[in-house]
């Protein structure tokens, strides 16, 4: 019996592959969101792109989408942080029918990149 699908979508999963901060899998975090009826699921984690890697692998197997989103932080002095962003890099749209007649629920903004400079002092 397949489960039932919600609208609802968490967009701020951490594998393993962010050390001290995830503890599953991305195989085990797409299983689990299968199960609960989510339709998608998005990845966030630090300091590495592997769980990306096999998040996009995980999301194929068990027909989920994925928001796929990078981001790149750098120290370019004491007090200045670079943020380099990237959002739903394969441009994809994402929707899911709400109940509401013609109404979808909007979850993937389209294709865009940011950069961000924090100071601090």
């Amino acid at each position: 019996m397949a489960a039932p699908t919600t609208t609802y979508v968490e967009l701020q999963v951490t594998s393993h592959f962010s050390f001290l901060r995830g503890a599953s899998s991305p195989d085990e975090l797409f299983a689990a969101a299968a199960l609960q009826g989510h339709t998608a699921l998005g990845i966030v984690d630090r300091g590495s792109v592997a769980g990306l890697v096999r998040g996009w692998e995980a999301q194929k197997a068990i027909r989920t989408s994925t928001v796929l989103d990078v981001s790149l932080s750098f120290s370019v002095a004491p007090r200045a942080t670079l943020t380099l962003r990237g959002r739903n890099l394969t441009d994809a749209f994402y929707g899911e029918y709400s109940g509401y007649p013609t109404t979808n629920v909007y979850i993937g903004a389209p294709r865009s990149f940011e950069v961000a400079l924090a100071t601090r002092f």
